[in-house]
């Protein structure tokens, strides 16, 4: 599942590009990539990190390493955080964002169908 993250001022995006990449259990399942080429050209003045992960620890530990770098940022702006359907979570500069509030909104949607229309393999009789 790709997640983008985008903000209005660079210097946040280049700080929370630098802070996912060098968490090392992070970069194990998430893929961590800063936009380039023609994709960079067409955000504008808006920059993106966008993050691919497999399974849903992956988004888990994303979301906890996003909440975690928002509290180390004593100067906020808002964040814009994409999932793969279009559905978008508005981070405002004045809020406290929790990992399990990112992680319930990330998880919301996985693989083309929303998680709760999923269905799970049954399990054998014993």
């Amino acid at each position: 599942m790709k997640v983008t993250f985008a903000a209005d001022r660079d210097v946040e995006i280049h700080s929370i590009y630098r802070w996912l990449r060098s968490d090392r259990d992070l970069v194990r399942c998430v893929e961590v990539a800063a936009p380039t080429g023609r994709d960079r050209e067409a955000m504008g003045a808006v920059d993106t990190v966008a993050a691919v992960a497999s399974t849903a620890v992956g988004l888990g530990q994303l979301a906890f390493a996003f909440a975690g770098w928002r509290q180390t940022r004593r100067d906020r702006v808002d964040f814009t955080i994409t999932r793969p359907d279009g559905a978008r979570l508005t981070v405002a500069a004045r809020d406290a964002v929790t990992g399990e509030a990112l992680t319930e909104f990330l998880t919301a949607w996985s693989g083309g169908a929303p998680a709760a229309t999923q269905r799970r393999p049954r399990r054998p009789k014993s």
